[in-house]
């Protein structure tokens, strides 16, 4: 069967049906990479792409230089919450560099602005990932973080108090 096909047939609100879908896929040798040529070429299938890229980096594989780069050209196809959440959740669990974290800088950026709580946390973690490539970030962030805490949602204030610990 076709992959496209495929994930078409993925019941996006059912963990099992993403994790058995999961379990089929997981270990053809380009996974990761056909998910992300399908993301960019298709953005209904985005959530559940995402989702799956996510699963595989939280069972303990990692993505390899190319595929960074590659998974973070997505950012220009996010189009749902659920998306941007797993985008920003993968963020802190791979190995990004000073000039991926300078493209992502902006996205992250107006994330933090979400309306979606789990969004916007999320989006503060992955920010922070980006101050430790670029420090000169460091301060506004904090600064970010501080105004934060006086006016976010209880979900999100957790968030950035483990932020602000490390």
């Amino acid at each position: 069967m076709n992959l496209e096909k495929l994930l078409y047939q993925v019941n996006t609100k059912n963990a099992t049906d993403l994790e058995n879908t999961y379990n089929k896929l997981c270990n053809s040798p380009l996974f990761i990479e056909n998910l992300i040529t399908i993301s960019t070429n298709n953005s209904d299938l985005i959530k559940t792409n995402t989702w799956l890229i996510k699963h595989y980096i939280t069972k303990g594989n990692q993505l390899s230089r190319g595929e960074v780069s590659s998974f973070l050209s997505l950012q220009s196809v996010l189009i749902d919450w659920e998306s941007k959440l797993h985008f920003l959740q993968i963020i802190p669990l791979i190995n990004i560099n000073r000039k991926q974290s300078e493209i992502l800088e902006r996205f992250v950026y107006s994330e933090l602005k979400a309306t979606n709580k789990f969004v916007k946390a999320s989006a503060y973690e992955a920010y922070n990932e980006i101050t430790k490539c670029i420090p000169s970030l460091a301060r506004e962030f904090f600064l970010l973080c501080e105004d934060a805490l006086l006016t976010e949602s209880a979900s999100v204030k957790v968030k950035i108090r483990r932020i602000l610990k490390q």
